[in-house]
């Protein structure tokens, strides 16, 4: 499975690189919306993993650009941000967005979300606890 995954803070994206890697995913970078919507289009990525509070090109913008490109549009968007009241939220979903994770985020969660989205191509869960 490749994803996008696109934050401008260097930390969080090393963190969640990491964690997908280990769950046998190829992993993308980018570190704003506009470089999101270029490598989106050479990569093809399953699904998109974005900040919503970016320089250069926030999240919203990028999605919108996203669901308006014939070669993209398709591709779910799930934003991961601290911006958490419920109109910050019902706006990135307004632009095009499948989801909405808010920080600090659980990377259990993010897991989690991605099979609800991605469905059997989703990263493996663990097996339950017994």
């Amino acid at each position: 499975m490749r994803i996008l995954v696109v934050v401008d803070a260097a930390d969080e994206r090393a963190l969640l690189a990491s964690y997908l890697h280990q769950l046998g995913c190829r992993v993308y970078l980018a570190s704003d919306g506009l470089d999101a919507v270029h490598k989106a289009m050479v990569v093809k990525p399953d699904i998109i993993l974005m900040d919503r509070n970016m320089p250069v090109c926030d999240g919203l913008t990028a999605c919108r650009l996203l669901q308006d490109n014939s070669a993209t549009h398709r591709t779910p968007v799930i934003f991961l941000s601290g911006a958490t009241t419920p109109t910050e939220r019902v706006a990135g979903l307004r632009a095009g967005a499948v989801d909405y994770i808010t920080k600090p985020f659980d990377v259990e969660e993010v897991k989690l979300r991605l099979k609800v989205h991605l469905g059997k191509n989703a990263p493996p869960l663990p097996s339950p606890d017994p």
